[in-house]
């Protein structure tokens, strides 16, 4: 599955080791281990968003916005969500 994933994100040339087959959605956040919420993540990058998902999980848990709120942030541009919740 990460070979196709990759081949359809076009970095078929990249070595599997440089990246995560990371969830778009995590799995702390409601998202599902399924090909529509996996994609090929660059280890840096994945580490980066792995950072937002541990801020937005108790964030919501402490009904400081909803479920529906934080997905909608980190899988619309997570980039820009890390420097909203994180930075």
């Amino acid at each position: 599955m990460k070979r196709q994933l990759m081949a359809a994100y076009g970095m078929a040339d990249t070595p599997l080791s440089a990246v995560e087959l990371d969830h778009l959605a995590p799995l702390s956040l409601s998202g599902a281990t399924d090909q529509a919420n996996l994609w090929p993540q660059p280890w840096d990058q994945a580490k980066k968003k792995d950072v937002l998902e541990n801020r937005l999980h108790p964030l919501v848990c402490l009904d400081h916005f909803s479920l529906n709120t934080a997905v909608q942030a980190i899988t619309s541009e997570w980039v820009a969500a890390y420097s909203r919740y994180v930075a």
